[in-house]
């Protein structure tokens, strides 16, 4: 099966410790929460169920990652998406949607009082 790219906009949940791997690449993952709007038959907008993403970031992005991003940050990323399906403690199957984060930077319109972007993997701005 061939891998799905995606783009999503989304709000951090959980930022988890940075770890490096035994070759010392820098890994970290940030829990990415999406709540797609739908427009109603009478015109409103109304929210649909959040999604919960799993970014896991690689190398230097996940090294600028831990320092630039925390629990709020309204994020924008690219990359590929992918699903693991894990037991739960009930016994029941759960499943995680992840997403290998090839650009990414703060969303420059929705951070709060910030207007400082976070670089991509080439030091250029993901849009």
């Amino acid at each position: 099966m061939g891998m799905m790219n995606v783009n999503l906009e989304g709000a951090v949940g959980q930022v988890r410790e940075l770890r490096f791997m035994p070759d010392g690449t820098a890994a970290l993952d940030v829990t990415v929460a999406v709540t797609p709007r739908k427009k109603t038959q009478d015109g409103d907008w109304t929210d649909m169920p959040t999604m919960w993403f799993v970014a896991k970031f690689w190398g230097r992005q996940a090294e600028k990652a831990a320092e630039t991003i925390g629990v709020g940050t309204i994020l924008a990323l690219s990359g590929s998406l992918s699903k693991d399906e894990y037991e739960r403690k009930d016994g029941g199957t759960g499943e995680s949607w992840n997403i290998r984060v090839v650009t990414w930077g703060i969303h420059p319109k929705l951070a709060a009082g910030s207007n400082q972007v976070a670089q991509t993997k080439d030091e250029e701005p993901a849009w």
